[in-house]
């Protein structure tokens, strides 16, 4: 047994710490407010993983099911099997809340797997380059890349769980490199358990970093057939793996309601040409750029990707100075391409073309993939960042142990290396204030009014209005960990499943319908309701029994009138279509009055989903029909036909229509 020096012990222990501290740094002021507020911005996802990790440890310590949701989407509750498909979006935090409160197992969750994500990157650059400070800063350059950052501030803790990609990398370059048999089988054991672990904290995560890693190593090995066969061993144990966890969440994904499924985004959260060179709008040295305001907008959460002044410089003498790193410039050149998604974005607007005096937008790879199986549900290409810090911090790894070994030796080259780190992280900070680095934080605070619900036992449910917003959605589950009782809408992932012409007609606050619905609590959220829609709540429930600033709560209005028919038509404005809903406590006729303009040449009647008359539209049309239906909601549309495809493309028009609806219900006698 060999005697490893207390020293050489220490080290690895010495390093992670060190990577702790720069990631509390990074989250700054963070540790100041450790147990009273969660790590993220408003805008993100903080409170909607803060409520699943509150409900895996309550499910523990109360026998719930773990992947069931009782308390959302009431009465019937959802599956959670995403849970499974997505550990360490949750984990170690829901172990953690055992013995901390919960914004505090949050914000280490997320600290520590920052210093993860540094320490295991340091541990590839060490391997590459044999450079012990060089590594240093190529895990500071990994964990504190803009695009961490920018997820950091979302609040999707999952998507920040990245150290198995540099330990996947490590174990195929050992792999490849190995040859006796039985370390050959470790290695690849190794490489196929990071391969699995890197889509545990997403499942998305294998499109985005380990897939292009993979190809770029089948590209390089291609003439090999040993090394292009165990990198299809790896791939093939570790897909098997992953399997394990990713299928159930996958089913139940592509099970879900198509208002879910289905969402879209891919051109909306594609990164810009010009983000390499965007630092933070924020920056205390950026500010006045303008441009990057632009690109980035307001809330830089998907598309930030900044190269970094010293990142850079040091990435462009390693491609000068070291022929090993050369090779890994072509995979961050594809992830980068791949980030731009389907359409050219540049300087903040969509790139055009002139064809015969025609304008069209420029599309790009991505285009040729994004209806892929399973590519198809991925709507965010500016990810493939993640793969883009990757090489970043491989090359800079490069180009700094060039730059220290030609000139500086021993406890020098530390210190450079220390001052080096603390210049890119000064460049990298994307979150600031008046006084220093100043990550978003949203409060863990509940009103005691709120959480004194969870002792009453005649609340069957809990109604959040406006339904359909979705910050009122994430808001109400952080609530619900709080008051714990169960909620007319919530949702596990994106957006609630439930289904639009409940949520609408339970948004008239009829009270038998409410009554009918289990709603005996309701509450309305200020910040994210229309004036015009709060003074009606106020008028139909009267005087809250809890009201501060944000939140105002009712008990729901007694019910002096049986359970009757409810319509409504929400207001609208010309688009690809127009809607309307009813509720129908026995089977009825629905009489549907229109006046239709616009200049689509078409438009169908969709009701419940399914195509029931269409017309052709040439200036204004009136319609009256009378469609029979059964007892329950019922969802009615006017679409265009054909009906517009989601793109951000201004050259190209959308054929619309406006619809002036009334809705009533024929008395069935």
């Amino acid at each position: 047994m060999v005697n490893m020096p207390r020293s050489e012990r220490l080290r690895p222990l010495a390093l992670f710490g060190f990577y702790l501290l720069v990631a509390l740094g990074i989250t700054y002021p963070l540790i100041t407010i450790w147990s009273t507020h969660f790590a993220g911005h408003p805008f993100g996802d903080s409170y909607e993983i803060a409520r699943h990790i509150w409900w895996i440890d309550h499910a523990l310590k109360t026998g719930q099911p773990l992947f069931y949701q009782p308390l959302l989407l009431y009465p019937q509750g959802m599956p959670s099997a995403y849970f499974w498909g997505n550990p360490l979006q949750l984990f170690p935090a829901w172990l953690l809340a055992f013995i901390m409160t919960l914004p505090a197992a949050y914000n280490t969750q997320i600290v520590l797997t920052l210093a993860l994500n540094g320490w295991a990157m340091s541990l590839l650059a060490r391997h590459l380059t044999g450079s012990a400070p060089a590594a240093l800063v190529a895990g500071v350059i990994y964990m504190a890349y803009p695009t961490m950052q920018g997820h950091l501030a979302a609040g999707h803790v999952g998507l920040l769980a990245q150290w198995s990609i540099p330990l996947y990398v490590l174990a195929l370059l050992h792999l490849l490199k190995a040859e006796d048999a039985r370390r050959v089988r470790a290695l690849t054991a190794a490489a196929a358990v990071c391969l699995a672990l890197s889509a545990l904290g997403s499942t998305q995560m294998p499109i985005f970093t380990t897939l292009p890693i993979t190809l770029w190593f089948l590209v390089r090995a291609w003439k090999r057939w040993r090394d292009v066969r165990r990198i299809v061993v790896v791939a093939v144990l570790g897909g098997l793996l992953l399997a394990i966890f990713a299928v159930p969440a996958l089913v139940e994904t592509l099970n879900a309601p198509a208002l879910v499924r289905d969402e879209g985004g891919a051109v909306r959260f594609s990164a810009d040409l010009l983000a390499l060179v965007a630092p933070s709008p924020y920056h205390p040295l950026y500010q006045s750029l303008e441009y990057n305001a632009r690109i980035l907008g307001a809330d830089p959460f998907e598309g930030s990707a900044y190269l970094g002044i010293i990142a850079g410089l040091l990435a462009v003498l390693a491609l000068m100075r070291a022929r090993a790193a050369r090779g890994w410039l072509w995979l961050g050149v594809a992830a980068w391409v791949l980030s731009l998604g389907p359409l050219l974005y540049v300087n903040g607007a969509l790139a055009t073309v002139r064809f015969d005096g025609y304008p069209s937008a420029i599309a790009l790879p991505y285009a040729a993939i994004m209806n892929l199986p399973l590519v198809d549900i991925v709507r965010t290409p500016g990810r493939f960042n993640f793969a883009v810090a990757l090489v970043i911090a491989i090359l800079a790894a490069y180009g700094c142990a060039w730059l220290l070994r030609s000139r500086v030796r021993g406890w020098v080259a530390w210190a450079s290396a220390l001052i080096l780190a603390a210049l890119i992280l000064f460049d990298y900070q994307v979150w600031w204030g008046d006084s220093g680095p100043d990550l978003p934080v949203v409060s863990a605070e509940i009103p005691a009014e709120i959480s004194a619900l969870s002792q009453r036992e005649d609340v069957r449910a809990v109604f959040h209005i406006p339904w359909q917003h979705l910050l009122v959605d994430k808001d109400a589950l952080w609530l619900q960990t709080g008051y714990q009782q169960p909620m007319i809408a919530g949702h596990v992932t994106r957006r609630t499943p439930l289904e639009p012409a409940r949520g609408w007609l339970l948004q008239t606050l009829d009270p038998a319908l409410l009554d009918a619905n289990g709603v005996d609590i309701i509450i309305l959220h200020k910040e994210w309701a229309e004036p015009d829609f709060s003074a009606e709540a106020f008028e139909r429930l009267g005087t809250p029994f809890y009201e501060d600033e944000a939140l105002a709560a009712w008990e729901a209005p007694p019910v002096d009138q049986p359970l009757a028919p409810v319509t409504y038509v929400p207001p609208g404005s010309p688009g690809s279509q127009a809607e309307a809903y009813a509720f129908l406590p026995q089977p009825g006729n629905i009489h549907l009055q229109a006046e239709v303009t616009g200049n689509a040449q078409r438009f169908q009647m969709v009701i419940d989903g399914t195509a029931f008359a269409e017309w052709a539209l040439d200036g204004t049309l009136s319609i009256d029909e009378q469609i029979a239906r059964d007892a329950g909601y019922h969802a009615l549309a006017l679409v265009a036909v054909p009906a517009c495809a989601e793109s951000a493309d201004p050259t190209l028009e959308c054929r619309t229509l406006q619809a002036n609806i009334t809705l009533a219900v024929d008395d069935p006698s």
